[in-house]
This record gives C-alpha cells, structure tokens and sequence, in this order.
C-alpha cells in the first residue's frame, strides 16, 4: 500500500506529464512544413487591410444554399506571398498549383487547390483538388464534395483574375459519408479580392 507521500508524488508526477504532454502536442500542431494555407489564421504577409479595418490579404464573402444556409465575410491571409502577383505565380511546394483563398473559421471551410495551374483564368471541376485531399466544404463538421454520379452532378468553376481577385461557385456539393448531419446538397459561392500590395 502506498504511503501519503508517495500518491502525492505520483500525483505530482501525472501534472507534470500531463503539462509537458500539452506543451509537445500544441508545438506539434503548431509546426508545419507546409505553408499556411490562405484562408487560415497565418500571419498577413501582405500588409493589406479589407473594408473593417482587419488585416488581410484577402477580403472576401461566401454564400451558401441547400443543406446548410450561410451568408458571411471573411478575412485571409497567405503565407506563400507577399504580393497579388506573387500570389497569382502559384508559388507553394509546387508551382503549377494555386491555394485560393477561403473562409476558415472552425465553422465554415472551404478547401480549394486549383491543379494544373496556368495563370488568371477559369478552371472547372476537374481542375479543383484540396490542399490535404479532394476539393471540400466543411461546414460544422459536415463534409461535402463533387459528385459525378449524383444527379443532379456537381459543377464548379473557379476564376482567377489578373488582379488576384476571383470566384469559385460550386451547386449540388454532395454530403460526405453517413456520418454528416446534413444529408441535402450545398451550394456556394465564394468571391475575394487581393488587397495585398499590387
């Protein structure tokens, strides 16, 4: 049987690992070897602001229909560029890919990669993957992705302007899995401007 002293001690050691356990698992989350995704909490690069004051790279507005209904701003920030042209290099690991810019709030996250990147311009669905995967919306917890088989079948386009502003509009986003909540479809659009130095 253990003496007073030695269930402190223990105890005392639990705290201990339980602290240093903490401290490793947000350093952990905390290091990445890829770049922030714009859209996330990074630190603004840029030196631009949006229309409230915040600091930004990116201004924009996501609308959401269907399944879930949304209709909000949102500030970004991209850690691969300082500037819009930078931005519109597609420069990241790889420079034939662009990351557009998204809503990432924990509630709201659009997840958009435009592959086989050539510049300003329109690219369809096809062209559309997901910086950890396939192209997604998130909305709390509830994944929805492209669907060819569906009916009606997912569209998407996504435009890049020479300016870095754009628009992604994406109908009939299909829900993930049993696990969603929501069954029904989304649709979004998604609008940004770059107010980084030009």
């Amino acid at each position: 049987m253990r003496s007073r002293v030695q269930v402190r001690r223990f105890r005392g050691v639990q705290q201990l690992l339980i602290v240093v356990g903490s401290a490793l698992l947000v350093a952990g989350c905390s290091s990445s070897t890829d770049p922030t995704p714009a859209g996330s909490s990074g630190a603004v690069s840029g030196g631009g602001k949006c229309a409230d004051g915040t600091p930004a790279d990116f201004c924009g507005h996501i609308k959401l229909t269907g399944g879930y209904t949304r209709d909000l701003d949102f500030h970004a920030s991209s850690a691969f560029a300082s500037s819009c042209a930078d931005w519109l290099k597609g420069k990241r690991s790889d420079a034939t890919q662009l990351l557009l810019p998204s809503q990432s709030d924990g509630t709201i996250r659009t997840d958009a990669v435009v592959q086989h990147y050539k510049g300003p311009g329109s690219y369809s669905v096809d062209d559309l993957i997901g910086d950890l995967g396939g192209f997604q919306i998130v909305v709390d917890h509830d994944g929805f992705e492209p669907s060819t088989s569906a009916t009606p079948a997912t569209t998407a386009t996504a435009t890049v302007n020479a300016d870095g502003s754009g628009t992604l509009t994406a109908t009939a986003m299909q829900p993930v899995g049993d696990a969603n909540v929501v069954k029904q479809p989304v649709d979004a659009v998604v609008t940004w401007t770059c107010v980084m130095k030009p």
